[in-house]
């Protein structure tokens, strides 16, 4: 089959070709002519960056000189040096004066921001292992005097007072104050009192108080400085806010928490253990929790609690009759319920017991004894103020006597009870090592524990038959 004539030969095509050509010459001859435009751009870029580059060494060293020299040589001090920060909020936030003044001076801006942050914030946030609170103090004052907003706030609302609070420079605190809006609060509704709180500043919470600001300025958590104060165990802050009743009882409740070395160690002889949390315990239930803290100034113990009448309640300080009567009513009923054997834990023959048990029933018993002491002085108070009848009288007389007898026959049983627990107490041998031939002994050793434990029992037990058989 017979082919056309072959158009790649052709004089039209071989010009095609040579235009082609010819604007691929001038691409090339453009692109020289860029790269050497790009390098000049890039060595003006590098120029610059050195420049940046030594400013910003300059400034963090605190090398004045330096920072003289390039501003002589026309460096431009709103120019951002890196990563949005200029040359004043460096050296504000380092805290040095003498820098400070020399761009304030060639004019430097003080109402530039970064992200809404003024160079007067950036100064009151300066740590004092940055600069010394001094150096800060003195930035802050050349930043007001050069016209720097005291009230101007940021995205947060936070203000140049607030950052100060929190940071802890008494100084700008206190030169601050009367050029600040003491209403003012940031976006979760905190004042400068609650960040100074925040970040543990006890003496800027100080001057802060005593100057109006509020630690019950509720956040929008529903918290207040006090609360967050408490959350974090503050207590050099928490002390300087007035105490409520309801914190005082808190307090003391937080104190009481009953432990042996507390109720037992250091007692001297005749003495009786406080037991201060039953006697709250009672208050509570007769409302009277109010008078925590009186009966805890007068360090009262639950068994002076129990024995008395009204003359010791207003010795006391409790003058007003209804508290009185509120707590002789619950008296009357405490005292009116007789005391019973079985009120007393009892020890399960086969059972093991653990320290902690012991420990338990032994504190028990002792409660029951000084409540049970308490009540026969209970009686004797209020025996002379009873009407009673002769008849009644006598069989009153005749059945203390006849208590007061068999306390004295217990005398010799309280005694030998005495020697056998001191000779269980030598007995015991202490513990150097243990050993598969020590698993033997365990019977043993519960079952001196338990017999132990019944003994201490044994003169509790007896006080209690006594008081049945007088209310009985």
């Amino acid at each position: 089959m017979a082919h056309g004539p072959d158009w790649s030969d052709s004089e039209d095509s071989l010009l095609a070709d040579d235009e082609d050509y010819m604007n691929f010459k001038v691409k090339i001859k453009n692109s020289k002519n860029d790269t050497y435009i790009d390098t000049t751009i890039s060595d003006q870029l590098k120029k610059e960056e050195n420049g940046k580059i030594c400013f910003l060494n300059a400034i963090t060293a605190g090398n004045v000189e330096d920072v003289k020299e390039l501003i002589s040589k026309g460096i431009d001090l709103h120019m951002v040096i890196r990563e949005n920060w200029t040359a004043i909020m460096l050296s504000v936030s380092l805290g040095n004066p003498l820098i400070t003044k020399l761009l304030l001076e060639n004019g430097a801006n003080v109402y530039q921001d970064r992200d809404g942050v003024t160079p007067l914030m950036m100064a009151c946030s300066c740590p004092s292992y940055t600069a010394p609170y001094q150096k800060s103090f003195e930035v802050v004052k050349l930043l007001v005097e050069k016209g720097a907003v005291v009230t101007v706030i940021n995205r947060k609302k936070m203000d140049a007072l607030m950052y100060a609070a929190s940071n802890g420079n008494l100084l700008v605190v206190e030169y601050l104050l009367p050029k600040a809006n003491k209403e003012a609060v940031d976006n979760q509704r905190w004042n400068a009192l609650t960040w100074a709180v925040s970040n543990n500043q006890p003496e800027v919470v100080k001057f802060l108080y005593e100057n109006g600001f509020s630690y019950n300025l509720l956040d929008v958590r529903g918290n207040t400085a006090l609360d967050i104060a408490k959350d974090n165990c503050l207590d050099d802050i928490i002390n300087i806010f007035p105490k409520k009743e309801t914190d005082l009882v808190e307090e003391i409740l937080s104190r009481c928490h009953l432990n042996f070395e507390k109720n037992f160690i250091g007692l001297k002889r005749g003495e009786k253990p406080i037991f201060f949390e039953d006697l709250c315990n009672f208050l509570f239930s007769v409302k009277c929790s109010h008078l925590i803290p009186l009966l805890s100034d007068k360090k009262v113990t639950l068994g002076q609690f129990l024995s008395f009448d009204e003359c010791d309640l207003k010795n006391l300080g409790i003058l007003l009759p209804y508290q009185r009567n509120r707590i002789l009513s619950g008296l009357h009923r405490f005292h009116k319920q007789p005391y019973l054997p079985k009120s007393l834990h009892t020890c399960l023959k086969n059972k093991s017991y653990s320290n902690v048990d012991v420990a338990t029933q032994v504190i028990s018993a002792i409660k029951q004894i000084i409540s049970m002491d308490a009540c026969l002085k209970y009686l004797m108070k209020h025996l002379s103020k009873e009407k009673l009848s002769i008849e009644e009288q006598k069989i009153m007389e005749s059945s203390f006597i006849e208590i007061k007898y068999k306390i004295h026959q217990m005398k010799p049983v309280i005694k030998k009870l005495r020697d056998r627990l001191q000779q269980c107490d030598k007995s015991i041998v202490p513990v150097d090592l243990i050993t598969k031939n020590s698993i033997g002994d365990v019977d043993t050793r519960k079952n001196f524990a338990l017999k132990k434990l019944c003994l201490g029992f044994s003169l509790g037990v007896v006080w209690m038959l006594l008081i049945c058989k007088l209310k009985g």
